[in-house]
């Protein structure tokens, strides 16, 4: 018997408080294939919802963090740092210093998070009660920051540092490092150099910790127009990762690096994040309201309705139909299996 398999995205614009109606738009993919067995019938259909949150600041959100489908984080350029218990619906400031550019924010577990600004990196150990600023040893603001466990980690953006007591103190370990990426204590990725100056931009690769690197082959030589042609990368395991970036560049790579492929995005528009739960199931995002999805390890990408024109910089789900993303102008987007 023949099972067909759907996928139906919707897209829902909310609006505030007050009443009006919900309008929704649909894209719609069939996938057929077929059962050898059983007198089944057709599959349920998997609903993905995408609807726009209020995070109520109008500055861009550079990044995200979610531990479970209530609780999460953003961090907000002039905005502070934003945190949701309830999946996005309503956001409180925990950090609402203003004054300062908050470019990401990473947790391990419920309680223990780091978030970066151009005034350091603050830490938290009860959930976001209380932060404490930590700076000792950097030498410059860092961008982003990325954690193994509760006391291992290593921020990127200009100079690249590491940490082992959980970002109290911290020491300098080399420069012009865009992002990283680490699965464990010792094996990591980083998109090197943002302005030539120590070399063309490359894909490098550690397994010390970051005390050495070796480059990676890479089919874009000069990314797209070459200075900061890399944007982002992500890796599910030693092997499988992908970097994303200018043009609408999307590598992947099924060794740890030691060979990366060119895939075909569809678009030439920078993209700015990625985020996949497995080898085969990931999105990306990335200016005017681009949103990217591949089921097959992106031998194909899809595009998605995300109802927005704002540039979207960050994207993290939780599994096949929760996730979100965020933007400029203050833009939150939510996907989710049920109505609103």
């Amino acid at each position: 018997m023949t099972k067909l398999n759907r996928t139906f995205v919707l897209l829902c614009a909310a609006t505030l408080s007050g009443g009006g109606s919900v309008a929704c738009s649909a894209d719609v993919s069939l996938d057929d294939t077929l059962d050898d067995g059983g007198t089944g019938g057709e599959t349920a259909p998997a609903v993905v919802i995408w609807t726009k949150q209020h995070g109520g600041t109008a500055h861009r959100i550079d990044d995200l963090h979610f531990v479970d489908e209530f609780t999460g984080w953003a961090a907000s350029n002039l905005g502070g740092l934003l945190a949701t218990t309830d999946g996005g619906a309503s956001w409180t400031t925990q950090i609402g210093n203003t004054s300062q550019f908050f470019t990401d924010v990473y947790f391990v577990d419920a309680m223990t998070g780091w978030a970066v600004s151009n005034g350091g990196v603050y830490r938290t150990t009860n959930g976001g009660e209380s932060w404490s600023q930590h700076n000792s040893g950097l030498t410059a603001p860092p961008w982003s920051a990325h954690f193994v466990d509760a006391t291992t980690g290593w921020t990127f953006g200009g100079t690249m540092n590491r940490t082992t007591d959980g970002g109290v103190t911290w020491a300098p370990i080399e420069e012009r490092v865009a992002a990283g990426y680490f699965i464990d204590a010792l094996t990591g990725w980083a998109l090197f150099s943002i302005d030539y100056s120590n070399g063309p931009p490359a894909i490098r690769k550690t397994i010390d910790g970051g005390a050495t690197w070796v480059t990676q082959s890479s089919p874009v030589e000069e990314p797209y127009g070459g200075g900061a042609g890399y944007r982002d990368l992500y890796f599910v395991d030693a092997q499988f990762g992908w970097v994303v970036g200018a043009g609408g560049m999307i590598l992947k790579t099924n060794d740890g690096g030691a060979n990366w492929v060119a895939q075909t995005s569809g678009t030439d528009r920078v993209l700015l994040g990625v985020h996949f739960i497995d080898e085969n199931t990931g999105w990306t995002v990335g200016d005017y309201g681009t949103l990217l999805r591949t089921t097959d390890g992106g031998a194909n990408w899809v595009a998605q309705t995300s109802g927005t024109t704002q540039g979207l910089t960050s994207v993290q789900f939780l599994d096949e139909v929760t996730g979100w993303a965020v933007g400029w102008d203050g833009t939150i987007l939510k996907a989710g299996p049920e109505g609103i």
